[in-house]
């Protein structure tokens, strides 16, 4: 049979197009896999995460997804190797849709409070606490339940409200409202007060005031101040100044004071002479001048001996020993020593000693005891032991032994005696429920 060249060249084209097609496609192409659909758990979009909840985000950065379609069952994660390694494969199944997935979480995050050493337990808390926000916020309330310690119940709950804050602040202080445990509502009102005032002073300033428990109400304005005060600190002022409460006006010039005199001592000290008279200035003042002293102990005590206000000068003269026993108990106490006034004497000899004693039990004890049997030194010699026996058992005995006035020595160890056991070690268990 006799073919023609054209036919012959349409032919060749027809067997070489798919050969060609298969090489070039490769043994390893397959079509796209179908988008996940609804209900089926699909891997979400988390970019709005990531913006949100940064720790969450690097959780499930570092942990292995597996593919949807087909290949998920080549890709699935190698068994964990440890809790937060489990724990980081919780959070990138996305789960929180089901009243199983709660369970796996709640028995994990309880696992992981007990078996992690405090820096990785604080990340995965946090991470938990942030991806919880972003997905079901309700939860938090029963996850809460399974920590033990208030420090990661405290880091949980916070990374709960920053991560519903960013999207309501409002629904976040509702959530915080749920909480029933007093402390640990109180601080989570704190976290709210600091970040909704970086957003909005003024809406933030009106859900603190309109707060009726006291201590809450206290804890919100404690944290809004401090974000207010970095922006505007005048205004600040002035806000504060018109409290008609003591009871919330005195907290607010003390954090006002405060944040100023870790930088400013002296600057912070100008100002704390300026609040209205009252407990709020005085301990801002003291405040001031005890950062100062620690900054530059001789400007302090030169300024401090200058004050013609006795009452004030007693006062500040307490804030410069204790001060000053941080640095060399010592020195500290040889100058409490020549306190004029007996009352602020005894303050701060109480400081100044205990501080020393803690160092050097015995020379501290042979000071004490070289002085006069007085009702006031015995006080300051029982202030002393009592805290040496709670808290430097081991120094008690050299103190004692060295105390030179028998009295005071039987009186010690009379103490010793009927100070309580030693509370038994935590084993660390979590209440059951």
């Amino acid at each position: 049979m006799h073919v023609s060249k054209p036919a012959v060249i349409v032919l060749a084209l027809c067997v070489a197009a798919p050969v060609a097609w298969f090489f070039l496609r490769g043994p390893g192409a397959r079509p796209e896999a179908a988008a996940a659909t609804p209900g089926a758990y699909p891997l979400v979009d988390d970019t709005a995460a990531r913006a949100r909840a940064p720790a969450a985000a690097a959780l499930k950065a570092s942990a292995p997804v597996s593919e949807v379609g087909p290949a998920a069952v080549a890709a699935e994660p190698a068994a964990p190797r440890s809790r937060a390694e489990e724990l980081r494969q919780m959070l990138a199944r996305n789960g929180g849709r089901s009243r199983a997935d709660l369970a796996e979480l709640r028995i994990l995050l309880a696992s992981a409070a007990l078996e992690l050493n405090g820096a990785e337990r604080a990340e995965v808390l946090s991470a938990v606490g942030a991806w919880t926000a972003e997905r079901n916020p309700g939860w938090a309330l029963d996850l809460v339940a399974q920590l033990g310690e208030f420090r990661d119940r405290h880091g949980f709950v916070r990374a709960v409200v920053e991560g519903v804050l960013q999207g309501d602040p409002s629904r976040a202080a509702a959530w915080v409202g749920e909480l029933t445990e007093p402390a640990l509502r109180d601080s989570a009102y704190n976290v709210v007060g600091m970040k909704w005032a970086e957003r909005d002073v003024t809406r933030a300033l009106e859900w603190a005031m309109g707060l009726a428990e006291g201590s809450s109400r206290l804890s919100a304005l404690e944290g809004l101040t401090w974000t207010w005060a970095q922006k505007d600190p005048a205004a600040t002022y002035e806000w504060a100044t018109r409290l008609p409460d003591a009871g919330l006006r005195d907290p607010m010039f003390v954090k006002l004071a405060k944040m100023v005199a870790v930088q400013d001592p002296q600057r912070a000290l100008a100002w704390a002479l300026q609040f209205p008279p009252g407990a709020g200035r005085d301990e801002a003042l003291h405040y001031a001048v005890f950062q100062w002293a620690a900054h530059d102990l001789s400007g302090a005590a030169v300024w401090t001996a200058q004050l013609t206000d006795k009452r004030l000068q007693t006062e500040v003269e307490v804030a410069i020993a204790r001060s000053w026993s941080n640095q060399e108990a010592q020195g500290a106490t040889a100058w409490a020593a020549d306190i004029r006034d007996s009352g602020a004497r005894t303050a701060a000899l109480k400081t100044t000693l205990r501080k020393w004693a803690e160092v050097n039990p015995a020379a501290a004890a042979q000071w004490i005891g070289a002085r006069e049997a007085t009702p006031a030194n015995e006080e300051i010699f029982r202030s002393v032991t009592a805290t040496l026996i709670e808290s430097r058992p081991a120094a008690t005995k050299a103190w004692l032994d060295a105390i030179a006035h028998p009295e005071w020595r039987a009186a010690g160890v009379q103490m010793v005696g009927a100070a309580p056991a030693p509370a038994p070690a935590k084993s660390g268990a979590l209440p059951k429920g």
